[in-house]
């Protein structure tokens, strides 16, 4: 009798075990299904520009920027540790630098470094109430894994408690384009941010236009005081340039994400008083909202490379581990002409 019970025991261990990786392998398909059937055309219309560097190691991507060939990724580490910098060359996709984020006075910066951008010497993240600056040849050329301290900051904070939060930053035509994140539970603007555009739509964020440039008066190739203002909408991750148009990367979560299209030659127009100024502001409203494009959740800052899009994403990263199971452990290059 006891033989029996002990070869039944085997069986019923296998059954079970068989019964928990269909249950697993069904949960798995599903979650794939739901995060990527309903935005099918994104992935009919993209091919993979890279593998984002840093998943296995605990990193959750947000910032990318695309300079000579090269893209530039930054983000943040979920065991609190140094900020990192990868450069990815992107006639291979491998990643070929990888830089640690230090301060100054040689300690780990562990900002969310939401964006990242190149200009010219200089390497920029966004810090919060402004920019981080790194040397761009120190990062390039010190060994790989090597600690790199910044070699200075841009405030975006004026008197009064004037602010922009740098949650994302971006270049088009010789200006640099900073930018803030709005979100009332977590992430809320001030008051005098939040504007009734004339399409009687409500804006809550903003973003803060800098001319580039090598004058004296310039800190790290930056003119300090800003010249004018995007109004934007909630929730935008990153943005980018092409063809007239602004293209806003928004989401928060696990909903879809959205590409807003906008028209910058529709754009309505007005002065607000900021920073002690008045600031020409250009809104992006439902007056000249050209396209609203569905994409997979958690898109982060986007960048046009050979007229594709190429996006951001943070799902597959081991904070939120569900885009390892739809594919989103790579950057994408979108046709958005296609879609």
């Amino acid at each position: 009798m006891e033989n029996r019970k002990q070869k039944k025991l085997p069986k019923i261990l296998l059954r079970i075990g068989s019964i928990l990786f269909l249950f697993i392998a069904v949960l798995l398909l599903g979650v794939r299904f739901y995060f990527r059937f309903p935005v099918s055309s994104y992935y009919k219309t993209s091919e993979k520009a890279f593998l984002i560097p840093g998943l296995k190691d605990g990193f959750i991507a947000q910032g990318l920027a695309y300079e000579d060939g090269k893209y530039y990724v930054t983000g943040y580490m979920k065991d609190g540790s140094a900020s990192p910098i990868y450069i990815v060359e992107e006639s291979t996709g491998d990643c070929i630098q990888t830089v640690y984020q230090y301060t100054k006075d040689l300690q780990p910066y562990t900002g969310h470094c939401g964006g990242i951008e190149v200009n010219g010497k200089y390497i920029y993240i966004a810090s919060g109430k402004g920019l981080c600056i790194y040397d761009r040849s120190t990062v390039e050329t010190v060994s790989d894994h090597s600690n790199v301290p910044y070699i200075g900051t841009f405030s975006t904070m004026g008197e009064n408690e004037d602010y922009v939060g740098v949650a994302w930053l971006t270049k088009h035509d010789n200006e640099l384009v900073v930018g803030e994140f709005y979100r009332e539970a977590n992430y809320p603007t001030p008051e005098n941010h939040k504007l009734t555009t004339p399409a009687g739509d409500r804006n809550q964020a903003l973003a803060l236009i800098y001319e580039l440039s090598e004058d004296e008066d310039s800190l790290y190739g930056i003119k300090p005081v800003p010249k004018a203002a995007y109004s934007l909408p909630d929730q935008v991750q990153g943005v980018a340039f092409s063809d007239g148009k602004l293209y806003c990367s928004t989401s928060y979560a696990t909903p879809f994400s959205h590409i807003l299209e906008y028209d910058l030659g529709n754009a309505g127009a007005d002065t607000i008083s900021f920073m002690n100024q008045d600031l020409p502001v250009s809104y992006m409203d439902s007056s000249n909202l050209l396209r609203d494009i569905k994409f997979p959740p958690m898109s982060e800052e986007i960048v046009f490379v050979k007229d594709r899009l190429v996006t951001m994403c943070e799902s597959a990263s081991n904070k939120y581990i569900f885009g390892k199971f739809t594919s989103a452990k790579w950057c994408y290059a979108t046709d958005l002409t296609a879609n």
